[in-house]
Protein backbone atom coordinates (compact mmCIF):
# COMPACT_ATOMS: atom_id res chain seq x y z
CA UNK A 1 0.00 0.00 0.00
CA UNK A 2 1.34 3.41 -0.91
CA UNK A 3 2.38 5.60 1.96
CA UNK A 4 0.01 8.39 0.96
CA UNK A 5 -2.87 5.93 1.36
CA UNK A 6 -1.57 5.06 4.83
CA UNK A 7 -1.34 8.74 5.66
CA UNK A 8 -4.92 9.24 4.54
CA UNK A 9 -6.05 6.42 6.82
CA UNK A 10 -4.03 7.91 9.66
CA UNK A 11 -5.67 11.29 9.16
CA UNK A 12 -9.11 9.69 9.11
CA UNK A 13 -8.28 7.94 12.37
CA UNK A 14 -7.45 11.27 13.96
CA UNK A 15 -10.78 12.63 12.79
CA UNK A 16 -12.79 9.71 14.10
CA UNK A 17 -11.07 9.78 17.46
CA UNK A 18 -11.46 13.52 17.92
CA UNK A 19 -14.92 14.22 16.57
CA UNK A 20 -16.92 13.42 19.70
CA UNK A 21 -20.69 13.08 19.35
CA UNK A 22 -22.03 13.42 15.83
CA UNK A 23 -25.37 14.20 14.26
CA UNK A 24 -26.82 11.38 12.19
CA UNK A 25 -28.76 13.77 9.95
CA UNK A 26 -25.65 15.56 8.72
CA UNK A 27 -23.82 12.26 8.25
CA UNK A 28 -26.74 10.95 6.22
CA UNK A 29 -26.73 14.02 3.96
CA UNK A 30 -22.98 13.70 3.38
CA UNK A 31 -23.31 9.99 2.65
CA UNK A 32 -25.96 10.83 0.03
CA UNK A 33 -23.69 13.59 -1.34
CA UNK A 34 -26.47 16.09 -0.75
CA UNK A 35 -23.91 18.80 -0.10
CA UNK A 36 -26.15 21.82 -0.59
CA UNK A 37 -28.60 20.47 1.99
CA UNK A 38 -25.69 19.57 4.25
CA UNK A 39 -24.40 23.12 3.99
CA UNK A 40 -27.80 24.48 4.98
CA UNK A 41 -27.95 22.04 7.89
CA UNK A 42 -24.60 23.32 9.16
CA UNK A 43 -25.82 26.92 8.92
CA UNK A 44 -29.09 26.11 10.70
CA UNK A 45 -27.47 24.11 13.51
CA UNK A 46 -24.33 26.00 14.55
CA UNK A 47 -24.33 24.69 18.12
CA UNK A 48 -25.03 21.01 17.50
CA UNK A 49 -22.19 18.52 18.00
CA UNK A 50 -21.13 17.04 14.68
CA UNK A 51 -18.54 14.73 13.22
CA UNK A 52 -15.98 17.21 11.90
CA UNK A 53 -15.13 14.70 9.18
CA UNK A 54 -18.59 15.38 7.70
CA UNK A 55 -17.89 19.11 7.76
CA UNK A 56 -14.60 18.53 5.96
CA UNK A 57 -16.38 16.51 3.26
CA UNK A 58 -18.81 19.39 2.70
CA UNK A 59 -16.00 21.96 2.60
CA UNK A 60 -13.98 19.85 0.16
CA UNK A 61 -16.96 19.60 -2.18
CA UNK A 62 -17.28 23.39 -2.40
CA UNK A 63 -13.52 23.96 -2.52
CA UNK A 64 -13.26 21.73 -5.59
CA UNK A 65 -15.89 23.93 -7.23
CA UNK A 66 -13.85 27.04 -6.37
CA UNK A 67 -16.47 28.18 -3.85
CA UNK A 68 -13.82 29.31 -1.40
CA UNK A 69 -16.19 31.71 0.35
CA UNK A 70 -18.30 28.69 1.36
CA UNK A 71 -15.47 26.28 2.17
CA UNK A 72 -13.45 28.71 4.29
CA UNK A 73 -15.90 29.36 7.17
CA UNK A 74 -16.76 25.66 7.40
CA UNK A 75 -13.10 24.75 7.77
CA UNK A 76 -12.48 27.56 10.23
CA UNK A 77 -15.31 26.13 12.32
CA UNK A 78 -13.69 22.68 12.08
CA UNK A 79 -10.50 24.12 13.58
CA UNK A 80 -12.46 25.84 16.35
CA UNK A 81 -14.12 22.55 17.25
CA UNK A 82 -10.97 20.46 16.87
CA UNK A 83 -7.84 22.60 17.02
CA UNK A 84 -5.56 19.65 16.33
CA UNK A 85 -7.35 18.45 13.22
CA UNK A 86 -4.61 17.92 10.64
CA UNK A 87 -6.74 17.25 7.51
CA UNK A 88 -8.85 20.30 8.31
CA UNK A 89 -5.78 22.49 8.69
CA UNK A 90 -4.29 21.22 5.43
CA UNK A 91 -7.48 21.88 3.49
CA UNK A 92 -7.98 25.30 5.07
CA UNK A 93 -4.38 26.23 4.22
CA UNK A 94 -5.08 25.19 0.63
CA UNK A 95 -8.20 27.39 0.57
CA UNK A 96 -6.22 30.32 1.98
CA UNK A 97 -3.43 29.78 -0.55
CA UNK A 98 -5.84 29.71 -3.48
CA UNK A 99 -7.24 33.06 -2.32
CA UNK A 100 -3.73 34.56 -2.00
CA UNK A 101 -4.08 34.65 1.80
CA UNK A 102 -0.47 33.57 2.05
CA UNK A 103 0.27 34.64 5.62
CA UNK A 104 -2.73 32.72 6.93
CA UNK A 105 -1.81 29.63 4.91
CA UNK A 106 1.82 29.74 6.00
CA UNK A 107 0.80 30.01 9.66
CA UNK A 108 -1.28 26.84 9.34
CA UNK A 109 1.49 24.91 7.58
CA UNK A 110 4.00 25.98 10.20
CA UNK A 111 1.77 24.73 13.02
CA UNK A 112 1.67 21.17 11.69
CA UNK A 113 4.93 20.79 9.77
CA UNK A 114 6.68 19.22 12.76
CA UNK A 115 4.20 16.35 13.04
CA UNK A 116 6.43 13.53 11.83
CA UNK A 117 3.70 11.41 10.25
CA UNK A 118 2.57 14.17 7.88
CA UNK A 119 5.72 16.29 7.58
CA UNK A 120 6.51 15.25 3.99
CA UNK A 121 2.94 16.17 2.96
CA UNK A 122 3.05 19.58 4.62
CA UNK A 123 6.47 20.32 3.13
CA UNK A 124 5.14 19.58 -0.37
CA UNK A 125 2.15 21.86 0.15
CA UNK A 126 4.18 24.62 1.80
CA UNK A 127 6.63 24.57 -1.09
CA UNK A 128 3.77 25.46 -3.44
CA UNK A 129 3.00 28.49 -1.31
CA UNK A 130 6.64 29.56 -1.41
CA UNK A 131 6.58 29.21 -5.21
CA UNK A 132 3.47 31.41 -5.35
CA UNK A 133 5.18 34.21 -3.43
CA UNK A 134 8.49 33.95 -5.28
CA UNK A 135 10.49 32.31 -2.47
CA UNK A 136 12.04 29.70 -4.78
CA UNK A 137 14.93 28.80 -2.47
CA UNK A 138 12.55 27.99 0.38
CA UNK A 139 10.30 26.07 -2.02
CA UNK A 140 13.23 23.99 -3.23
CA UNK A 141 14.40 23.32 0.32
CA UNK A 142 10.97 21.96 1.27
CA UNK A 143 10.83 19.83 -1.88
CA UNK A 144 14.26 18.31 -1.26
CA UNK A 145 13.37 17.40 2.32
CA UNK A 146 9.98 16.01 1.33
CA UNK A 147 11.58 13.78 -1.31
CA UNK A 148 14.20 12.61 1.16
CA UNK A 149 11.45 11.52 3.56
CA UNK A 150 9.18 9.93 0.93
CA UNK A 151 10.80 9.63 -2.52
CA UNK A 152 7.60 8.50 -4.24
CA UNK A 153 5.04 10.99 -2.99
CA UNK A 154 3.28 12.29 -6.10
CA UNK A 155 2.44 15.75 -4.69
CA UNK A 156 6.10 16.59 -4.13
CA UNK A 157 6.77 16.06 -7.84
CA UNK A 158 3.72 18.18 -8.62
CA UNK A 159 5.13 20.93 -6.40
CA UNK A 160 8.55 20.59 -8.04
CA UNK A 161 6.93 20.86 -11.47
CA UNK A 162 5.23 24.10 -10.47
CA UNK A 163 8.53 25.43 -9.14
CA UNK A 164 10.36 24.59 -12.38
CA UNK A 165 7.58 26.16 -14.43
CA UNK A 166 7.87 29.35 -12.36
CA UNK A 167 11.55 29.40 -13.32
CA UNK A 168 10.68 29.06 -17.01
CA UNK A 169 11.85 25.45 -17.41
CA UNK A 170 8.73 24.04 -19.04
CA UNK A 171 10.34 20.82 -20.29
CA UNK A 172 11.52 19.89 -16.81
CA UNK A 173 8.12 20.82 -15.41
CA UNK A 174 6.36 18.52 -17.88
CA UNK A 175 8.70 15.66 -16.97
CA UNK A 176 7.94 16.15 -13.27
CA UNK A 177 4.18 16.27 -13.87
CA UNK A 178 4.47 13.00 -15.78
CA UNK A 179 6.30 11.41 -12.84
CA UNK A 180 3.52 12.61 -10.52
CA UNK A 181 0.94 10.98 -12.80
CA UNK A 182 2.82 7.68 -12.78
CA UNK A 183 3.27 7.62 -9.01
CA UNK A 184 -0.42 7.94 -8.23
CA UNK A 185 -2.74 7.81 -11.24
CA UNK A 186 -5.77 8.19 -8.99
CA UNK A 187 -4.76 11.40 -7.22
CA UNK A 188 -2.58 13.24 -9.72
CA UNK A 189 -5.25 14.94 -11.83
CA UNK A 190 -3.81 18.32 -10.89
CA UNK A 191 -0.49 17.35 -12.48
CA UNK A 192 -2.36 16.48 -15.68
CA UNK A 193 -4.15 19.81 -15.59
CA UNK A 194 -0.96 21.85 -15.26
CA UNK A 195 0.72 19.79 -17.98
CA UNK A 196 -2.25 20.53 -20.22
CA UNK A 197 -2.02 24.22 -19.38
CA UNK A 198 1.65 24.34 -20.41
CA UNK A 199 0.98 22.40 -23.61
CA UNK A 200 -1.92 24.71 -24.48
CA UNK A 201 0.30 27.76 -24.04
CA UNK A 202 2.85 26.05 -26.30
CA UNK A 203 0.08 25.54 -28.91
CA UNK A 204 0.28 21.74 -28.62
CA UNK A 205 -3.49 21.52 -28.70
CA UNK A 206 -3.95 17.78 -29.20
CA UNK A 207 -1.48 16.87 -26.45
CA UNK A 208 -3.08 19.45 -24.17
CA UNK A 209 -6.53 17.98 -24.84
CA UNK A 210 -5.27 14.58 -23.74
CA UNK A 211 -4.03 16.00 -20.44
CA UNK A 212 -7.22 17.95 -19.78
CA UNK A 213 -9.25 14.83 -20.56
CA UNK A 214 -7.27 12.88 -17.99
CA UNK A 215 -7.75 15.65 -15.42
CA UNK A 216 -11.50 15.51 -16.03
CA UNK A 217 -11.72 11.72 -15.84
CA UNK A 218 -9.55 11.33 -12.73
CA UNK A 219 -10.50 14.68 -11.27
CA UNK A 220 -10.77 14.21 -7.51
CA UNK A 221 -8.24 16.90 -6.60
CA UNK A 222 -8.79 19.34 -9.40
CA UNK A 223 -11.46 21.83 -10.31
CA UNK A 224 -12.95 20.12 -13.35
CA UNK A 225 -14.40 23.40 -14.53
CA UNK A 226 -11.05 24.79 -15.63
CA UNK A 227 -10.13 21.51 -17.30
CA UNK A 228 -13.38 21.61 -19.30
CA UNK A 229 -12.86 25.28 -20.13
CA UNK A 230 -9.30 24.85 -21.34
CA UNK A 231 -10.14 21.72 -23.31
CA UNK A 232 -12.81 23.82 -24.99
CA UNK A 233 -10.16 26.41 -25.87
CA UNK A 234 -8.13 23.62 -27.49
CA UNK A 235 -11.22 22.65 -29.50
CA UNK A 236 -11.60 26.22 -30.73
CA UNK A 237 -7.94 26.29 -31.70
CA UNK A 238 -8.43 23.23 -33.91
CA UNK A 239 -11.66 24.66 -35.37
CA UNK A 240 -14.08 22.35 -33.56
CA UNK A 241 -16.52 24.79 -32.02
CA UNK A 242 -19.29 22.24 -31.46
CA UNK A 243 -17.23 20.19 -29.02
CA UNK A 244 -15.89 23.37 -27.44
CA UNK A 245 -19.44 24.45 -26.62
CA UNK A 246 -20.18 21.03 -25.12
CA UNK A 247 -17.13 21.35 -22.86
CA UNK A 248 -18.04 24.86 -21.75
CA UNK A 249 -21.59 23.75 -21.06
CA UNK A 250 -20.17 20.93 -18.91
CA UNK A 251 -18.01 23.48 -17.10
CA UNK A 252 -21.13 25.34 -15.96
CA UNK A 253 -21.50 22.84 -13.10
CA UNK A 254 -18.08 23.80 -11.73
CA UNK A 255 -17.08 27.29 -12.86
CA UNK A 256 -20.29 28.94 -14.09
CA UNK A 257 -19.07 32.53 -14.39
CA UNK A 258 -16.09 31.74 -16.62
CA UNK A 259 -17.94 29.06 -18.57
CA UNK A 260 -20.84 31.41 -19.29
CA UNK A 261 -18.42 33.98 -20.71
CA UNK A 262 -17.12 31.45 -23.24
CA UNK A 263 -20.64 30.29 -24.10
CA UNK A 264 -21.75 33.88 -24.67
CA UNK A 265 -18.74 34.66 -26.87
CA UNK A 266 -18.58 31.51 -28.97
CA UNK A 267 -21.80 29.52 -28.59
CA UNK A 268 -24.75 31.84 -29.03
CA UNK A 269 -26.60 29.25 -31.11
CA UNK A 270 -25.59 26.29 -28.94
CA UNK A 271 -28.37 24.10 -27.65
CA UNK A 272 -27.93 21.25 -25.22
CA UNK A 273 -28.93 17.89 -26.62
Amino acid sequence: MKIQRLTFLFCCSILLLSCGNSDNELSSLVEKRAYTKALQWIKDNPEKPVNVNDMIHVARHFRERVNFEIAQPILEEVIKRDSGNVPGRLLLADVYREQSMFNEALALYNKIVDIDSVRFIVLAERSRLYTHIGESEKAERDIVESKSMQPKYYATFLADGLLQYSKGDTEHALDLFEIAESLDPGLSAEASYYAGYILLKNKSNYDAMGKFTRAIEVGRNINKGHAFINRGVCQINIQDSAFACIDWDSAMAYAPVEAQTYLDNYCKNFRKK
